[in-house]
């Protein structure tokens, strides 16, 4: 299943994301382009929200659950998110997801920020 935010745009050259990702694998886009202390910060707020055990904030990084290709696999992923009220202000459903992915040890295919790219980051490449 892919699914999309609503305010994503799938343009005609878009690659086939079924290829490129194995079966079993979450494809999503990581948040690279944001520091280490933003990682960090939100990972520490998903930990405490959802309760993490052996929580190592520093090491991981959050996806963006804008564009997620998810398999037969994630079915708990899905199912967590529909019955789970999220607790929480902001970035909600993606702490939940990271959380839930890295609870369950989800491997996650990095897709690049060209399948998601977060338009409050737009201005940067726009002022090159």
């Amino acid at each position: 299943v892919l699914y999309l935010d609503d305010d994503i745009l799938v343009g005609p050259r878009t690659p086939d994301l079924f290829a490129a990702v194995p079966c079993g694998e979450l494809g999503a886009v990581v948040e690279l382009h944001k520091p280490q202390t933003w990682h960090g910060m939100h990972w520490r707020s998903a930990c405490e929200l959802y309760e993490l055990p052996g929580c190592e904030p520093k090491r991981w990084r959050l996806f963006n659950s804008g564009l997620l290709l998810l398999s037969q696999r994630h079915r708990s992923l899905v199912e967590d998110w529909q019955r789970h009220k999220l607790a929480c202000r902001v970035l909600c459903d993606q702490l939940f997801l990271n959380a839930v992915a890295q609870r369950e040890r989800l491997c996650v295919r990095e897709l690049g920020s060209a399948f998601n790219y977060v338009g409050s980051e737009l201005r940067r490449p726009a002022a090159k």
